[in-house]
């Protein structure tokens, strides 16, 4: 899987590439079922930044 381009250098692909990362992590965590563990590598996903806020 290449990495999403710039929003400035297609902005139709970049918008399609966010909503199918943002659709695979809202398949991931609504098929868990006792509990969910998430752990990245760098800077984590723009999508768990709220979720990490609330845990600090």
């Amino acid at each position: 899987m290449s990495p999403a381009p710039a929003p400035t250098e297609d902005p139709v692909r970049y918008r399609r590439e966010v909503q199918r990362a943002r659709s695979l992590l809202f398949v991931a965590t609504t098929r868990t079922r006792d509990s969910l563990d998430i752990f990245w590598h760098g800077q984590p996903s723009p999508f768990l930044k709220p979720l990490i806020a609330t845990k600090r």
